[in-house]
């Protein structure tokens, strides 16, 4: 079942990487997206758009014990 999700417009990456907007719908944030003078994502830096679910424990317990088991913090995720 697909869930629902949001879309937020982001810019650079690693220690530079923020969420600048976010939107319920897709064509809401294309919009934004072209109002944006760096659109150009060709270099890891410029602003694009990326999907998040909403309202999904099931994937975020997931990743955060995955996560947790990679560095070494492996402990368990308590409801």
């Amino acid at each position: 079942m697909a869930g629902k999700v949001c879309y937020a417009i982001t810019t650079g990456c690693y220690s530079d990487y923020g969420i600048d907007a976010v939107f319920l719908s897709k064509e809401l944030a294309e919009r934004a997206l072209a109002l944006i003078a760096n659109n150009d994502d060709s270099d890891g830096y410029g602003a694009r758009i990326e999907e998040f679910p909403l309202d999904d424990i099931e994937s975020y317990e997931a990743a955060k014990r995955k996560y947790d088991e990679e560095v070494g913090w492996a402990r368990e995720v308590k409801p």
